[in-house]
């Protein structure tokens, strides 16, 4: 599905991609820090259309990333209003939840995914499925007021990133 205007460039076709070898580099210099196990954060910063987008699209398809799992996420102007809109994202394409999905489904795929990288990982599961409005109705989870739900979610989110890095390199992308 396309997801915004970049996504509908992509697929029309892009012209070729030159310049920006500096920024290339400095994406690529804090790629091999990470992989050195110092984790980086990087932001791309600039005005709407000066390729922001594109530079990271040319990097995530370029042999610098080769050997590291990749994970992505967009944001959308309608999803302000929910600070997890991007992390709630990142987990549905993690897990290969579609949107029309039911509930039964987002659990069964979530649970796979997280047990299959680590059954050590099951405790972390209903925080989780919360953030997909997954959770049973019985769940425990639900008694637990606010902020340890939020310290909860912050912590299974954590785990299951750091146990993924565990497997090969990882790189999250938020845009």
């Amino acid at each position: 599905a396309l997801r915004g205007r970049f996504q509908a460039r992509v697929a029309g076709g892009l012209t070729r991609f030159i310049g920006r070898q500096h920024e290339v580099d400095t994406l690529s210099q804090a790629l091999h820090q990470a992989a050195g196990g110092q984790g980086q954060v990087i932001a791309l910063v600039g005005e709407a259309g000066v390729g922001k987008s594109r530079l990271v699209y040319e990097f995530l398809r370029s042999h610098h990333t080769q050997g590291w799992r990749v994970l992505e996420s967009a944001s959308v102007s309608y999803g302000k209003a929910s600070p997890y809109f991007p992390v709630i994202d990142l987990l549905k394409r993690y897990s290969h939840i579609d949107d029309h999905d039911d509930t039964r489904t987002i659990r069964a795929k979530l649970t796979g995914q997280v047990l299959t990288l680590d059954a050590a990982l099951q405790d972390v599961i209903p925080a989780l499925l919360a953030l997909l409005d997954a959770l049973p109705d019985d769940s425990p989870f639900r008694q637990l007021d606010p902020a340890q739900r939020r310290q909860r979610t912050l912590t299974a989110l954590k785990r299951v990133l750091l146990r993924e890095s565990q497997g090969q390199p990882l790189l999250l992308v938020f845009e």
